[in-house]
């Protein structure tokens, strides 16, 4: 290769590099979430501790109907409030319950079950705070989030008190899945379909898994008009417009 064209390469190189940078640092928000400690977007919306792929997955759908039920609060909490109906969440860590409540929209309900040791291993008393944390949901949900308290394989316990709540038209979200394999695989034999979602996370300088659980009869609508959505730092284009249309106005109509 002649020097010319080898320089030529190396800056379109960098600054290709750059355009990706810019996109996770200032259109995802990733660079304000680790200078102003708070997960949130380029719009200064709340975000969860999800991998970013997750996150643009969930702003696909239309959860305005949706019951909300978390394991762990947090700016999740906030995420979830600004567009499910309601939103149930346990806390185990008490300064963090109270920071979240005094955030929290009405359409939050926290529930505050401690978890006061961290012990290699847990004598039975902190054994009993596990249980009243993971059965602490009740009711149906269309969304169920494992995440929060992940100690002595408390997850795991999470979910398989978790699974009889979720909503056979529903989506249960494991985060921190790469790390949590049995749980994974207790939710893929429940019958659930999995996908995972890999990548960087707001506010974490390491890539991590977070893993959605479908169940048989999922069916959420979507957000908007278009789904999926034009992804964050994505180029708008539709190489189907004349299809799309066709689809959208008349599926009686025969597609070429």
């Amino acid at each position: 290769m002649k020097l010319g064209e080898q320089i030529k390469r190396t800056i379109n190189a960098i600054r290709f590099s750059a355009s990706a940078c810019k996109i996770l640092l200032f259109d995802q928000g990733y660079f304000a979430s680790i200078r102003n400690g708070e997960l949130r977007d380029s719009d200064k919306n709340y975000l969860p501790w999800f991998t970013y792929p997750a996150i643009e997955a969930l702003n696909n759908w239309d959860l305005s109907d949706k019951r909300v039920f978390e394991y762990g609060s947090g700016f999740s909490t906030l995420f979830w409030a600004s567009r499910a109906k309601e939103v149930v969440s346990v806390e185990h860590n008490r300064a963090w319950y109270e920071r979240i409540a005094k955030l929290a929209p009405k359409n939050v309900r926290l529930i505050l079950a401690p978890i006061e040791k961290n012990e290699y291993h847990p004598s039975p008393e902190l054994r009993e705070q596990f249980d009243v944390y993971a059965d602490a949901i009740e009711g149906c949900f269309q969304i169920i989030v494992l995440d929060g308290y992940a100690r002595s394989r408390v997850r795991y316990l999470c979910a398989q008190k978790a699974l009889p709540h979720l909503d056979s038209n529903g989506l249960m979200i494991l985060d921190n899945s790469d790390w949590l394999p049995a749980s994974a695989l207790f939710l893929r034999n429940a019958g659930l379909i999995e996908v995972d979602f890999n990548g960087l996370v707001p506010g974490n300088n390491h890539t991590q898994t977070t893993s959605f659980f479908f169940t048989r009869q999922f069916n959420f609508q979507p957000a908007g008009s278009r789904q999926p959505k034009q992804p964050v730092g994505g180029l708008p284009d539709n190489w189907e417009k004349n299809l799309e249309a066709q689809l959208l106005g008349d599926v009686r109509k025969p597609v070429e």
